[in-house]
């Protein structure tokens, strides 16, 4: 890694222009165990909780719609 100092006196880190930042080992341990446990809330709560994302009531039966309520004219109709 290239450091400059800057007019102040400090550490000034050279920008990466369209490349990946450099990740320390802990950023990436920090990085995979908060992505862990997001994932494992998501899918516990799901488990556990679906009716959240699909809904606490029966899913309708479409073949017992009749053609009005799907908008289909009368075939006698032109």
């Amino acid at each position: 890694m290239h450091f400059a100092y800057s007019a102040g006196g400090g550490v000034h880190i050279e920008p990466r222009y369209r490349q990946f930042p450099q990740l320390t080992r802990t950023q990436v341990i920090w990085g995979e165990t908060l992505s862990a446990i997001m994932w494992f809330w998501i899918l516990w709560r799901f488990w556990h909780d679906s009716e959240a994302v699909l809904g606490h009531f029966p899913y309708p039966d479409p073949s017992q719609w009749t053609d009005e309520e799907l908008g289909i004219p009368p075939d006698d109709e032109d």
